[in-house]
């Protein structure tokens, strides 16, 4: 899993917890390491960076509305 997150926000693994980590080193969101999926964390990340900006998330899956990939 290599999601695209905000810049300096990063990934913790292990056995049992991926955390979710702010460029401070602050948790910012904790999943389950085998139910954790791509989207769910890049989701995360980017509504924790403030203002939940999809548009990065949107162009590179392609999918959304063009008014989404505007803002």
């Amino acid at each position: 899993m290599e999601p695209n997150l905000p810049l300096g926000y990063r990934l913790r693994r292990d056995p049992d917890l991926l955390l979710l980590l702010r460029p401070d080193g602050s948790v910012a969101a904790a999943f389950s390491a085998r139910g954790a999926n791509e989207e769910a964390v890049e989701l995360a990340a980017w509504e924790d960076r403030g203002g939940g900006d999809r548009s990065v998330l949107v162009g590179r899956r392609g999918g959304g509305s063009s008014r989404d990939r505007r803002r």
